[in-house]
């Protein structure tokens, strides 16, 4: 799981404990291209963490498969707006790009479509950005369940 969270201070603003992501102030980012066995499985993780997302943005490359289907059947059940950022050809990097630019939280958490986090992924990354305020990346281990490299 590739794990990024930022906020859009400025390096001169002051970061206080305040300003630490509350629950529902974090744009969760996942780039996806032919995930169908797995986005599922990646948006019920999302909607069961215990620091729930304001926002999932989910980036698809291309899928030539049921990813882009599954992803709009979810946002119908979704606890959370889901974006489905579309393009026809993509790397994981340029669609994770699209996807943050679409972003509405002051925080970003990025993930890749064939992981799935544990429910306290982004609980844990903010108590760390809590242990370190001035901290601008906050990133944890994981665990890949695709095939895919996409």
């Amino acid at each position: 799981m590739k794990v990024i969270i930022r906020d859009n201070k400025t390096s001169d603003e002051e970061t206080t404990d305040a300003d630490i992501a509350p629950p529902g102030d974090v744009s969760v980012i996942v780039p996806a291209m032919n995930e169908e066995q797995s986005i599922v499985l990646l948006l019920e993780a999302l909607a069961a963490q215990t620091h729930r997302p304001a926002e999932v943005v989910v980036a698809d490359g291309g899928s030539i498969d049921r990813t882009r289907e599954l992803v709009r059947d979810f946002q119908k059940r979704a606890p959370f707006p889901v974006v489905l950022v579309e393009t026809k050809r993509g790397l994981p990097g340029r669609n994770r790009n699209l996807a943050i630019a679409r972003a509405t939280s002051e925080w970003i958490a990025c993930v890749d479509a064939g992981c799935v986090p544990r429910p306290d992924w982004l609980e844990k990354l903010f108590e760390a950005a809590r242990r370190e305020p001035q901290a601008r990346v906050v990133f944890g281990q994981y665990e890949a369940l695709a095939e895919s490299f996409f």
